[in-house]
């Protein structure tokens, strides 16, 4: 080992730190964008049935709501879940508790999706109208 060759990894090093750093500020921003993106205070929950706007309610009145004698949606403490549904495999009810900006409970065989909107962003964007 010759004192160039220690050079050479000291170089190595030092490029492999700045690759690191640049890598670890990309991870930093993209984390923070998906935090400060999806814990906007969410304001209301937007069912869809059968892909029409079937309710649009606020999202901090408890409430139950039953969709056709299919679907029951249940309103509580500002989140949102389906407590009872026709469909087969239950995975709507599966799905759990949702309470944050842009989380779904979507149900299938019953064509019902539940939807949390903020008040910024409940309406269809310009690039899907």
């Amino acid at each position: 080992m010759s004192f160039p060759f220690i050079l050479e990894v000291a170089m190595f090093k030092k490029k492999d730190f700045i690759i690191i750093f640049i890598i670890f500020v990309v991870i930093i921003g993209a984390l923070l964008f998906n935090h400060f993106y999806f814990s906007q205070k969410a304001a209301y929950v937007k069912i869809t049935v059968n892909n029409q706007v079937y309710r649009t309610v606020p999202l901090e009145i408890d409430q139950t709501i039953k969709i056709s004698d299919k679907n029951m949606i249940v309103i509580n403490h500002g989140s949102v879940h389906m407590k009872d549904a026709t469909c087969p495999d239950k995975l709507c009810i599966k799905q759990g508790t949702i309470s944050k900006n842009g989380e779904q409970i979507i149900c299938l065989p019953n064509q019902v999706v539940i939807a949390i909107v903020s008040n910024q962003y409940n309406d269809v964007d310009s690039s899907s109208k």
